[in-house]
């Protein structure tokens, strides 16, 4: 297929083969891949709903939400070292039909944001809230083999649009989009033996509770946990 052979060229690429050309070949390939598969996912909506039937690997995946309405197609798209980006195509279903779209940083943006692709994806969660769905997604920025940050975005789907700047969480500043936090195990503070997965969401889908670590002011990872609970409008801390 020739979604598969498009794939091949990033899952295969190495420098050795593309010699000085390497970058942009790698990034031609990337774009190729995600226009193809734009392509696809539209002109073939059942996609959203299809189990896939090869295996998925360590450089693509997809996380569906759990009412079926929302999938994300990801995959490392091989341009960075330590640090990590990947490719991220949203796929989703809004008055009957199935759309598909990316979300990527503007080019006259120079702020240095962390954009969709800039993360890998790890859940994905939904939750109505005044007769409107929301999604939680929660992701994970490789900024090297020490260094993530993590964070639970929300969005929602309006009309034909889904929206990334869905406002679903009180906090002490106001109703915010997103929660983040980050964490540096190369740094002194984290050095002693401490298991990673501490630093890790959690959500209980029967509570509606998101649990998220507690870090230090300076910057230790710690056991204890922040919990937003939804309240049947807002997710609000307890």
């Amino acid at each position: 297929m020739a979604i598969e052979q498009s794939f091949r060229k990033i899952s295969e690429w190495t420098y050795d083969k593309y010699g000085d050309a390497s970058s942009d070949s790698i990034e031609k390939f990337n774009n190729d891949f995600e226009a193809l598969l734009l392509k696809i996912l539209v002109s073939n909506p059942q996609t959203l709903t299809a189990n896939f039937e090869k295996p998925e690997t360590e450089t693509f995946g997809t996380d569906t939400s759990p009412d079926g309405n929302l999938r994300i197609y990801s995959w490392d798209d091989r341009l960075g070292g330590t640090m990590r980006y990947f490719g991220n195509v949203f796929q989703y279903k809004a008055g009957g039909k199935v759309y598909a779209t990316v979300f990527k940083k503007p080019e006259t943006d120079t702020d240095n944001q962390l954009t969709a692709n800039d993360y890998m994806p790890v859940e994905i969660h939904n939750v109505v809230s005044e007769n409107k769905t929301y999604y939680l997604l929660y992701r994970i920025f490789i900024g090297s083999s020490a260094a993530y940050q993590h964070q639970v975005k929300v969005f929602s789907i309006d009309g034909e649009v889904l929206n990334d700047k869905a406002k679903l969480i009180k906090t002490q500043s106001g109703i915010q989009n997103e929660l983040t936090w980050d964490i540096d195990f190369s740094a002194w503070v984290n050095r002693t033996k401490i298991d990673p997965e501490l630093s890790y969401m959690q959500y209980d889908e029967l509570k509606k509770v998101i649990s998220i670590p507690l870090i230090s002011a300076d910057g230790k990872l710690t056991k204890k946990r922040i919990r937003y609970q939804f309240k049947g409008k807002y997710f609000e801390k307890i």
